[in-house]
Parts: C-alpha cells; structure tokens; sequence
C-alpha cells in the first residue's frame, strides 16, 4: 500500500515528504519562503497550486470537529481569509532523508521560524467571547500591526469580552504520521501541480493570489 508522506525508499533509506501551507494571504512571500526552505534541512521538491482554499481549508480541519466550538472558531479563520485575501494557497512539497520525529519536529520549527519573520501590517479578527456561544457571535474586522506594538484598545466597537485572534498564514501538519497520510490525501485530490505555475514560482519567486 503506497504511503504518501514517503517520497522514495531505496537501499534502507527512506525519503519522508511535507509540506509548508501558504494561505491566501502568504502566497505573496513564496520567495521568502524557498529561501527559508533552501536553507534548511529539506529539500523543495513541488508547488501546487490551491484553487478552491475554502473548501481545502474545510477539509484540512475537519478534524477539530471532535470539538465543535473550537471548529467553529477555526471555520470562521477560514472564511475570514477567504473574505478578505481571496481563494487561492499554495502547497509547498519538502523531502529529507531522516526519521519522522526529527523530520516532523524540523519542519513544524521551519514553520514557527516562518510565522515570525513574515510579520506585516495585517488583518485580524476581534471577537467578543461573551457572545461566543450564540448562533451570531459579535466580530469585527481591524487592520493593526501584527507586531503587537499598536495597541487596538481604542478600535474596540463597544464594552465586550473582546479577543483578537492574529491570522496565521503559515500551516503545517502536526508531528502524526496519520496526519501526515490524511493531509497528502488531500493536497493530491484538491491541489493541482501545474508544469507552468511551477516554473514560474522557482523563476519569479512569486505566485499570483488574485481572483
């Protein structure tokens, strides 16, 4: 039975794949990124492209079903990107040859290692957590520095129990070899791997985010 997170197995040595996830609003540093992955422990190995991230982003975190208000807030991160960055990601494939443990552990490093050096003037959601339980929770929609150094206090709508909640842009899956299978499951079904996209991200270093 093919695994899919195995990229090659020759002679004993078996070559492991991930992936890094460049939501809507990430695409745009994709040569960032390959520089990143370029000077790290994997190699680059595909781009795909994503055309549909809501319905990818659903299914990427089905999983948090098991807790429905969590998922509730993760499907609001996902339509939030949607409404605001457009519906377009892109999938970044990465191979090495080295245990899973260490693999996983080194590319959930790259990821956090990603998260803060892309830091820009960005979006967030601010919800009210008392209104959480509701059917229409209380949110809005700010523009602030993701550096934290802007205080928003004074953006706050009305007295509320307000959260913020800053949209990461970086994914990758969690150090679960079940996990690692299911995703790639779903990056081959609903992310394409154009000849000509790939060609033009390794030569621009860049992708094309709009609708």
């Amino acid at each position: 039975m093919r695994r899919r997170y195995i990229n090659s197995e020759k002679g004993g040595s078996v070559i492991l794949r991930g992936y890094i996830l460049l939501k809507p609003d990430a695409s745009r540093f994709v040569g960032s990124v390959l520089q990143a992955i370029e000077l790290s422990d994997f190699e680059f190995e595909e781009a795909r492209s994503v055309a549909d991230w809501s319905a990818f982003g659903k299914a990427l975190y089905a999983h948090y079903k098991s807790d429905p208000q969590f998922h509730k807030i993760v499907m609001r991160h996902v339509a939030t990107m949607r409404a605001v960055h457009g519906n377009k990601a892109l999938v970044l494939v990465v191979s090495a040859d080295m245990p899973f443990e260490a693999f996983a552990q080194k590319l959930v490093e790259l990821k956090c290692d990603l998260r803060k050096s892309l830091v820009t003037e960005g979006v967030h959601i601010v919800v009210d957590t008392s209104t959480r339980e509701s059917d229409e929770p209380t949110e809005k929609i700010l523009v602030g520095s993701e550096s934290r150094s802007q205080p928003l206090s004074d953006l706050m709508p009305e007295y509320g129990k307000w959260k913020i909640a800053f949209l990461n842009r970086i994914h990758c899956p969690d150090p679960d070899i079940n996990e690692y299978e299911n995703d790639f499951k779903l990056i081959d079904t609903l992310a394409v791997l154009s000849r000509e996209q790939f060609d033009n991200v390794i030569r621009f270093k860049s992708f094309e985010v709009c609708e």
